[in-house]
């Protein structure tokens, strides 16, 4: 039995586009600085738009007579692997590809472990009806759930503590107590 789960979160916005979130309010003085850098940027600028008005009618004309058109068909014949998927979706496109809270992290692993809470009960269950030990799944589950503990205040107690991908935690023998002075004489 083979059994695979795909988690797809919807993260966040990409910081790039939540800047305005942290912009501060604007003092007089800033406010004249952008003034003047815009006194001299503006010349610059109008220099430079035919440039980019002319890449711009370059476009338009290769649209306008199908040269891209063209070239992508000539693509697909050339290419007998062509990929006609669907290109990223916008809101894939903008998102991040990290949370921007903890807590949003946290949440989708909680949900993806009851998502394997549940799908492993089903298995155990259908599995118990059929009169199929099950002991090593319920075992397995065990260790599978408890893969990510977070523990909020209070105090872990343990031997051996391993953290982290990878982490190994060992038991070392503790070292004699040394004989103190006054239990000597």
């Amino acid at each position: 039995m083979f059994v695979e789960i795909n988690r797809f979160l919807l993260t966040p916005l990409s910081d790039q586009y939540r800047k305005i979130d942290a912009l501060p309010h604007l003092a007089s003085r800033r406010i004249v600085g952008m003034v003047l850098l815009s006194l001299l940027s503006g010349p610059i600028y109008g220099i430079l738009t035919p440039v980019v008005l002319l890449g711009r009618l370059q476009e338009g004309l290769e649209e306008l007579f199908g040269t891209k058109e063209r070239k992508r068909r000539r693509d697909i014949k050339e290419n007998l692997q062509f990929d006609y998927g669907a290109g990223q979706g916008l809101r894939q496109a903008f998102s991040s590809d990290r949370f921007a809270h903890y807590f949003q992290k946290a949440d989708g692993d909680f949900y993806t472990k009851v998502l394997e809470r549940v799908i492993l009960s089903s298995i155990i269950t259908f599995l118990d009806e059929h009169h199929i030990d099950t002991s090593d799944l319920r075992e397995r589950q065990t260790m599978i759930l408890n893969s990510g503990i977070i523990v909020q205040g209070g105090d872990v107690k343990a031997e051996s503590l391993a953290v982290g991908v990878g982490a190994q935690a060992f038991k070392a023998p503790s070292p004699p107590r040394p004989i103190s002075q006054g239990a000597a004489a």
